[in-house]
Formats: C-alpha cells, sequence, structure tokens
C-alpha cells in the first residue's frame, strides 16, 4: 500500500454526533416510545440534515480518496473496495423507527424487513459504487446479516440499481469478517474499507471494550480519512448502554450565607 501523503493529514474524519437528551422533545406522544433510549438516536439517524450530510461527506471523501490510491496502484492484483451493508450501503431507519415506535427490539421482525427487500439506499452509496465500478475496481459487501437472507440482500442490492451485486460479491455471515477481508486479500488489492463499525475495518475493535476500542482509534488514527471510511450510526452499536460520566453542577450556597468578599489586590511595592 503506497504510504499516506502528508497533505491528507487534514482529511475530514467522519463521525457521528451525539445527541444530547436534554434536547428532547415530547413530539413522540405518552406510551413507551417516549421513554425509549433509542428514540433521540433514531430520531437523529432517520430525520436530521446532518447525518445526511455526513454521510455524503464520508463517500465524497472515498471517492477521491480512491482516485488517489488508484494514481498509485500497481501490480497485477485489481483493486477492490470493501463496503458494510446496513447503515453504509442500506439504510434500515424505518426499521429501527418502528421499533421504537411500536415498541418491539431487534431482532424481532428483522427477517420481514429484510425480506420486504425494501430498505433505501444510504445517500452517497450508488454514486461512489458506480464511480468504483467504472474505474475497474473490484466491490465486495461484506455484511454480518445471515446467510439464510443472501437473496433477499441481494433483491435489495439490484432493486437500487448497484453494481457488482452476486453471489460471490456478497458475503453474509458465516466466517468472521476479518476471515472475509482475508480471503478477499489473497486475490485483491483492498484500497478501501467503508464501514459503520469499527470491526468493519480491523479485527481489534471486534469484542472488545469501549475503552480499548477508543485507544485503538488513537492508534490508526491516520488510516481514517485514508484507508478507513466511517459513516454516523447512532441508531445502535456496543456504546448504547455505556456509563455516562457527567458534570457536576456546583452547589447553591445556602441562603443565609453572605457572598464571599474578595480580598484586596495586592499593591506593588515602591
Amino acid at each position: 500500500m503506497t504510504p499516506y501523503p502528508t497533505w491528507l493529514a487534514t482529511a475530514v474524519l467522519v463521525i457521528a454526533a451525539a445527541v444530547p437528551s436534554a434536547y428532547a422533545d415530547d413530539s413522540a406522544g405518552p406510551g413507551p416510545a417516549a421513554h425509549n433510549p433509542h428514540l433521540m438516536g433514531d430520531r437523529y439517524q432517520q430525520a436530521s440534515a446532518e447525518v445526511r450530510a455526513l454521510q455524503l461527506q464520508a463517500y465524497n471523501v472515498a471517492t477521491r480518496r480512491l482516485d488517489q490510491l488508484l494514481a498509485d496502484h500497481h501490480g497485477s492484483r485489481q483493486p477492490a473496495v470493501v463496503l458494510d451493508l446496513d447503515e453504509t450501503v442500506l439504510d434500515n431507519s424505518p426499521y429501527e423507527a418502528a421499533s421504537v415506535l411500536d415498541g418491539f427490539s431487534f431482532p424481532k421482525h428483522w427477517d420481514q424487513w429484510v425480506d420486504a427487500a425494501e430498505a433505501p439506499l444510504i445517500p452517497g452509496a450508488r454514486a461512489f459504487l458506480r464511480h468504483a465500478d467504472a474505474r475497474g475496481v473490484a466491490i465486495f459487501y461484506v455484511s454480518n446479516r445471515s446467510a439464510k437472507q443472501e437473496a433477499a440482500t441481494i433483491a435489495n442490492l439490484k432493486r437500487d440499481g448497484l453494481p457488482q451485486v452476486s453471489t460471490q460479491s456478497v458475503q453474509l455471515k458465516g466466517p468472521s469478517k476479518k476471515q472475509r477481508r482475508d480471503a478477499i486479500a489473497q486475490h485483491y488489492d483492498i484500497l478501501l474499507l467503508v464501514g459503520d463499525t469499527l470491526h468493519d475495518f480491523d479485527a481489534e475493535f471486534a469484542g472488545t471494550s469501549l475503552a480499548s476500542q477508543r485507544a485503538a482509534v488513537m492508534r490508526m488514527r491516520h488510516a481514517f480519512g485514508n484507508r478507513f471510511i466511517v459513516l454516523p450510526n447512532a441508531s445502535y452499536g456496543n456504546w448504547t448502554k455505556a456509563t455516562l460520566h457527567a458534570w457536576q453542577p456546583p452547589a447553591k450556597p445556602a441562603a443565609n450565607t453572605a457572598p464571599r468578599k474578595q480580598a484586596p489586590a495586592p499593591h506593588a511595592a515602591n
């Protein structure tokens, strides 16, 4: 792999902004949805303009970076990109919204949602994938969807007009994602990895604590925006039950306590 150009140190790292619960309103109405801990994240993921901007930004960076890597690519092996599917290529926010509003949890109704093959595309995904296809890049869709969902997943991707969709390119759950990436790398030069979860990029992020993941992010920081392209996902992840470390407002002084007088400023010696 060609070393990263120094100017790319300024590349934008795509992150999902956290949505403080303090800004929640009651527009969900009474009932379980108003108290669902996923409400604000799902609302942000589906309805905010900021998420659309982050998704487009991610694929804009991916397109520019792919062209740069292709310009430096040498060797006989075909270049390739590897993408996750859910919240990277396919938008499952309608399912997530239904789970909040109707009060059910994954995996209930997940098979029915996948079988419907109606997930819309993440903004920017089609344009990037068609660009990669036109540049002669092999495309692999590596997802932890169940293998039994292969036919429905392929139907969804084809319905959305994506290139290189086949039983060979769509690789669903079986071996680990690392094993599937390694198998692809035996025959192709993987230039870019695109995903919404960190284990889409490196096995070091799989099954580890949030503290370990944050430390690994810092060690691999130069890969983000260069070889790793991250999309926002505020709906689910291993962070959803993380302990929050809150600021403690100062205690109010007692009502009968006079304000402390400020000491006079010292005079300079003559």
